[in-house]
C-alpha cells in the first residue's frame, strides 16, 4: 500500500497527528480518534495503512512515520501489542511504546488516553485471554504463558511511564473519547499559537497535489482490471489492494466502522480499498441491504466465507448490477490511481480541502470526481448529507441541491443516496445485450469524461458543452457501440441533429427510443438521445432547447 511522504508546505498548513494504539481490539476507538482529528482540522495518520498486508514494517520505517507528524495521540487499553524484533537493545517494548518514545525524542507532544481500569471490557480483548483461549482449545504452552505474563507486566510498566508524562484522559466508550481527543488537539493547537484548520487556496499544495507528488516517488498500488470489479473470492483479491478489517459478526456498528476505515485508507494514500461482504451475507433485512449498497460502490468487493443461498437473493443481485453499471468509472479511476496516485474513493477532506465543513464529514465520500455517496449505516431510513462546493443532483429523484448545505434525506431500504456534481458526465455500462451505454450529463457547466478502453489501451472521449439554447454532445468512440445520452434538467427540446448527419426524430416514449431518435421525459425533466457510433468515429450531436440556459 501507499506510503505518504509529506510535503513540508502541506504539513505547515494542516497539522499531522499520528494515532498510536493496538489495532484489532481498539477499532472503534481508532475510528473515534480519526473523526476527532478531522473535526479539529488535523490530518490523521494510522500506521496500519502504511503496511503491506501480511507484513510488518521495519522498526526504522515506523519511527520515520512518527517523525513526519506534529503531535502523537496514543490510546492504551488491555493489550500490549506487537513487539518489533529489530528494535534497539534492550528490546521487549511494544511498537506503541516505541512510537511514544520516538515522539518524545523529537520534542513532539504525546497526548495519552488510557482505558478506565474500572470500566467493563470484553474479556476476549484482554492480554490474558490468549492463555484462556489456548486452554479451551487444548493448546496451552509454557512459552505462551511466559509471553503473556511478560506482556501483562510490560503493559503495566508502559501505562506507568505514560502516567508520568501527564494523562490527557481516561476512556470507557468511543463517543466520549472522540470529544476528549478533539478537545486535546484543539488545546495543542492553541499552545502552538494556532494553526489553520484547513488549507487556504494560496497556502501551498492541496492534499491531491501532495498525492501526485508522492506518485512521482513511486507509490505502489493495485493493478485493477475490469474482471476485478465483480464480487471476488478471497484468493482472487489483487495484490496491493487494501482490505478493510472484516468484523467477526455483522452489525450496524461494524458497517459504520467499515466506512470510517475506508476514509482512513483514502487519507493514507491507499489507492483501492476492499470490503469483505462475507460477514453480511448471513444478515437479514436492512443490514444486508445497506452493506451490499456500500459494496456496490467500493473499488473492490470480496467474500471471506460462503454465502449460501443469499448469493441468489435480490440484495446480492443488486450489488452485482451496480458494479457492472459502474465498471466504466471503476476501470477509468483505477487507471488514474496508477498514473496519478489519487485514491478511487475520496474523503470529502481530500476532494474539498479548502472547505472547513467538509473536513467534519467522515461518513460520506466521492467515487472519482463525479459521484458523492452517502451510505446509510443505521436502522433508520434517513440520514444527514453535507453537500460541498458545486450543484448536486440526487440520482434517485433528480432533485437539484445548492452547495455548502446540510440536508436531511429519506432512503428506503433498497435506496442508496447518491449525488452527481454539476458539470459531470457519468457513463454507465449496460446490464444486458442490446442495451446502450448510458451517458448521464449534469449541466449547466461543460463536462468531459475519458473512458478507458482496457483492451485497446486508449480512451473513448465524451464531451458536453452548452452554448445558450444549443447543447453540443460529442463522442470520440474507439468502438462500434450504442449510446444513450441522458441530459438532465433540460426543459423541452425543439430539435436534435447530428453534425454532418441526419436530424433525429422525436420518439413517442422511452420504449420507442432507437438510434437516431430522442425523447423528452417531462416528469423527470431529462432529454434522452439514442445514437450509434462507429469505431473511431467522432459523433457530434447538437440539440436546440426551447428555453436557453442562463
Amino acid at each position: 500500500m501507499g506510503q505518504i511522504r509529506l510535503n513540508p508546505f502541506m504539513a505547515k498548513d494542516i497539522p499531522i497527528v499520528f494515532v498510536s494504539s493496538t489495532s484489532e481490539d481498539l477499532k472503534a476507538y481508532r475510528n473515534a480518534a480519526q473523526d476527532a482529528a478531522i473535526r479539529a482540522g488535523f490530518l490523521p495518520k494510522m500506521m496500519e495503512y502504511f503496511v503491506a498486508e501480511g507484513a510488518k514494517p521495519p522498526y526504522a520505517e515506523c519511527m520515520t512515520k512518527v517523525d513526519e507528524a506534529d503531535v502523537l495521540v496514543v490510546i492504551v487499553a488491555h493489550r500490549y501489542g506487537w513487539v518489533p524484533a529489530d528494535q534497539p537493545a534492550p528490546g521487549g517494548k511494544s511498537i506503541t511504546w516505541l512510537e511514544c518514545e520516538q515522539a518524545r525524542r523529537r520534542k513532539k507532544e504525546v497526548l495519552a488516553f488510557l482505558v478506565d481500569e474500572k470500566a467493563e471490557w470484553p474479556v476476549e480483548l484482554k492480554e490474558s485471554y490468549r492463555v484462556s483461549k489456548a486452554i479451551e482449545e487444548g493448546k496451552p504452552t509454557a512459552r505462551l504463558a511466559a509471553e503473556v505474563k511478560r506482556n501483562v507486566a510490560k503493559l503495566r510498566e508502559f501505562k506507568k511511564w505514560l502516567s508520568g508524562m501527564g494523562i490527557r484522559g481516561s476512556f470507557s466508550e468511543a463517543g466520549a473519547l472522540r470529544g476528549d481527543i478533539e478537545a486535546a488537539l484543539n488545546g495543542w493547537r492553541g499552545r502552538q499559537g494556532g494553526r489553520a484548520v484547513a488549507p487556504r487556496q494560496d497556502a501551498g499544495p492541496s492534499p491531491k497535489e501532495v498525492l501526485g507528488e508522492q506518485m512521482a516517488l513511486g507509490t505502489p498500488g493495485a493493478d485493477l482490471k475490469a474482471a476485478d470489479f465483480g464480487i471476488l473470492e478471497a484468493a482472487a483479491v489483487p495484490a496491493g489492494v487494501g482490505k478493510l478489517a472484516a468484523p467477526g459478526e455483522a452489525s450496524w456498528t461494524s458497517l459504520r466502522d467499515s466506512i470510517h476505515s475506508l476514509m482512513h485508507a483514502g487519507l493514507s494514500a491507499v489507492l483501492a480499498s476492499a470490503l469483505d461482504l462475507g460477514p453480511y451475507l448471513g444478515a437479514e433485512g436492512a443490514l444486508l441491504e445497506r452493506a451490499t449498497q456500500l459494496g456496490g460502490v467500493m473499488p473492490v468487493v470480496w467474500v471471506s466465507r460462503p454465502g449460501g443461498a443469499v448469493r441468489e437473493g435480490a440484495a446480492y443481485r443488486r450489488v452485482l448490477e451496480m458494479r457492472k453499471r459502474l465498471t466504466p468509472l471503476l476501470v477509468t479511476y483505477a487507471q488514474e490511481a496508477r498514473e496519478r496516485g489519487f485514491p478511487m474513493v475520496r474523503p470529502l477532506a481530500l476532494q474539498f480541502a479548502a472547505d472547513r465543513e467538509a473536513w467534519k464529514w467522515t461518513d460520506e465520500f466521492l467515487l472519482g470526481d463525479e459521484l458523492l455517496i452517502a451510505p446509510v449505516y443505521t436502522p433508520e431510513n434517513r440520514r444527514e448529507v453535507y453537500l460541498p462546493r458545486g450543484i448536486w443532483t440526487d440520482l434517485r429523484s433528480n432533485r437539484v441541491y445548492q452547495s455548502r448545505q446540510t440536508i436531511q434525506v429519506e432512503a428506503a431500504p433498497e435506496e442508496l443516496p447518491m449525488f452527481a456534481k454539476n458539470g459531470s458526465i457519468v457513463p454507465l455500462a449496460p446490464l444486458g445485450a442490446g442495451e446502450p451505454w448510458a451517458l448521464h450529463y449534469f449541466p449547466k457547466l461543460g463536462a468531459e469524461f475519458f473512458v478507458l478502453e482496457e483492451d485497446l489501451g486508449d480512451y473513448t472521449l465524451l464531451h458536453a458543452a452548452p452554448a445558450l439554447e444549443v447543447v453540443r454532445l460529442e463522442i470520440e468512440s474507439l468502438k462500434d457501440r450504442d449510446y444513450e445520452w441522458v441530459v438532465h434538467h433540460t426543459g423541452p427540446c425543439r430539435k436534435v441533429a447530428q453534425v454532418d448527419g441526419p436530424e433525429y426524430r422525436e420518439a413517442g416514449s422511452l420504449k420507442e427510443l432507437k438510434p437516431g431518435a430522442w425523447f423528452y421525459d417531462r416528469e423527470r425533466n431529462n432529454l434522452h438521445i439514442r445514437a450509434r457510433a462507429g469505431a473511431d468515429q467522432d459523433l457530434i450531436i447538437n440539440l436546440w432547447l426551447e428555453q436557453a440556459w442562463n
